[in-house]
Order: structure tokens, then sequence, then C-alpha cells
């Protein structure tokens, strides 16, 4: 097998809610601590932490943790591509392969990272309900071509101005941890006097917060424009805030951006939803166990 690297860019302050993402908890656990774990449960070796302005606070958070961590003192928070590739070309001296990821909401777990990994493609994203995520698997020779891009929108613009095909691979929940005939498979949905929040509204706000606008990120997932603004509508009446800032027409046509209470409203969600789901698979046992063990003693007599 390849031997595969990852770079993980933990400089995500965000200027709306100046809130530092990587440290943010989600489930009794932050998000670069889980990002890190992720990738050394699938095997990757070595695992690249970047830093910026925060180097001590990721430092003490990643304390024997068995990670590499890399210092870039001139990191902006607007274009994180000059951290990326200072952890490229640290993992170019002896991978083949290399993860590449912000520390981002959603996390992206070990299964999402062992699929991604079973791919031959020199550029896999993995894609969950129609949107891109992270983290992007690349291959050594377009990682090495990439350290030449100095363009703009990142990784992703740097792979445009390559102009190499995209493997989008379509990633399944994470399976249990242990073998079993079935397990847990939880939704969280928020509900007033219906339902107003749940999968569906959280990757539009997401496809909104990656793509900049909302038309990018109806056609992202397969919905109808008017059906995308009914639903922000519909959310923004339930919460009493707006989510969306919009600006209309122009010679480049709309944009939209989240708002800062949208961005924080779209965090504390992911945290609340990972620690609904990290609870539901630890008692899963305490119920479903009962099963296996009736099945046992069956099976014995």
């Amino acid at each position: 097998m390849m031997n595969t690297g990852a770079v993980i860019v933990a400089s995500c302050m965000s200027q709306k809610t100046n809130r530092f993402r990587p440290v943010l908890q989600m489930g009794g656990q932050s998000m670069i601590k889980k990002a890190v774990r992720a990738l050394r449960a699938a095997n990757v070796s070595p695992i690249v932490v970047v830093t910026g302005v925060h180097a001590e606070q990721i430092r003490s958070e990643l304390e024997g943790e068995d990670v590499l961590l890399l210092h870039n003192p001139d990191h902006m928070d607007a274009d994180m591509l000059e951290s990326a590739k200072l952890g490229i070309r640290r993992c170019l001296e002896s991978c083949e392969r290399i993860f590449v990821t912000p520390v981002c909401i959603p996390p992206f777990t070990a299964a999402t990272v062992r699929q991604l990994m079973e791919r031959q493609e020199a550029v896999c994203i993995p894609v969950r309900m129609g949107l891109g995520g992270h983290p992007v698997l690349l291959g050594a020779e377009v990682a090495e071509k990439l350290l030449l891009y100095t363009g703009p929108d990142g990784i992703r613009g740097g792979l445009r101005w390559l102009d190499v095909p995209i493997c989008r691979v379509a990633v399944t929940e994470d399976g249990p941890s242990r073998e079993r005939r079935f397990h847990e498979s939880v939704q969280v949905r928020l509900v007033n006097e219906t339902p107003f929040f749940g999968p569906g509204p959280q990757q539009l706000l997401l496809g909104i917060q990656s793509r900049g606008s909302v038309s990018g990120a109806c056609e992202a997932i397969g919905m109808s424009y008017s059906k995308g603004r009914g639903i922000i509508r519909t959310m923004e009446r339930a919460l009493g805030f707006s989510l969306v800032d919009r600006v209309q027409g122009g010679a480049n046509g709309g944009s939209a951006r989240l708002t800062a209470k949208g961005e924080l409203f779209l965090e504390i969600f992911a945290r609340y939803e990972q620690s609904v789901a990290d609870y539901a698979s630890e008692i899963f046992d305490d119920y479903f166990g009962e099963l296996e063990e009736r099945k046992d003693a069956v099976g014995s007599n």
C-alpha cells in the first residue's frame, strides 16, 4: 500500500464569531484532536499540523499526540494555501499520497479516510449528500505541481489551474467500531411547530459557506433555488435571526455568506449533533447487546 501522509492547516479563526475553530469541543474532543485521531486510526503517517498565531494553543491541545508541528508565522486566515504548502513539502519527503484539510465542520471520520485510501486516482474528495468536503487526497505528482500555484481559492483553485480530473467519492457513514450485524444511525432535527432544521438545511448552509452563493449551494445538492430560499426563510423565522447575508445582482451575479449568528448556529448544531451520535453509539450495547448474548446462549445449547 502506498505511504500516505496528511497536512492539517490549524489556523482557522472565524472572523465573524472570533472563535478559534481547532479547539472547539465536539462530543468531548476538540476538532483538531478528532481530525488527528481519525487520520491516525486509518494508519496515516506522518500527520503534519501547520499552525499560525495560535501555535502554543495547538501545541498544548495536541500534547502526547504523534504529530509533526510546523509553524507559519506569516499565515493569513484568508489564504490557507501557503500554510498547506509548508506541510505538503514536508510530506513529499516520504509520501506517495497526501491528505490536505483545514480543521473544519463537519469533522471527517476514520471510515471516510479509509474509503478515500482505497482509491487509486490522483485526486479524490469525499462527497456527502452531493457536497464535496475534506480531506482532499492528492497524489505526490499533483501535490508537487500544486506548490507552484499562487492564485485564488486555495487548493480547489489550484486543482482547477492544473485541470486535473477529480474523483468524487460518495462516502458512507461510519460503521461500528466492532463487528455487529446492525448499528445505530442517528439524524438530529430541530422542531418548532414543524421541523425546520436537519441534514438537508445543514447541507444548504454549508454549501453557502463554502461556495459564497445560495444558487451555487442549491445546485450542488440538487435543490431548486426557490426551494432553497424558502428553506432559509423558514429557518430564520423559527430561529428569530438572520442566517444568511445576500447581495443581489451585480456584474458577477449575486453572492451570499453566513451571518455571525449563522456561523455560530452551524457550529453549535454540529457539536450537538456529534454529541448525540457519540452518546447513541456509547449506549447501543446497553440496549441491543442483550440480543447478541441470547443468540450466543442459544447457539451453545
